[in-house]
């Protein structure tokens, strides 16, 4: 479903990333799963142009983002 997801707000939004975050991003063979079914479900322009990838923060994505909020950068 997520794939899904990211297939129809990519349709949208043309962005060339889309960066999955979290513990689940580093589960083996978790964002490839999501990447095939991402280019199944979007439409061939879109899915040629954006990549899925997952987050180099891994769990401290959420708390370096809020303390880059927080310290004004």
């Amino acid at each position: 479903r997520l794939a899904e997801v990211l297939a129809d707000a990519m349709q949208l939004l043309d962005l060339p990333l889309v960066v999955l975050g979290g513990g689940i991003a580093r589960h083996p063979g978790y964002v490839e799963r999501v990447q095939a079914s991402f280019r199944a479900a979007a439409m061939a322009e879109v899915a040629h142009g954006c990549r899925v990838e997952a987050s180099v923060a891994g769990y401290d994505a959420g708390a370096l983002g809020a303390a880059l909020l927080a310290a004004g950068s």
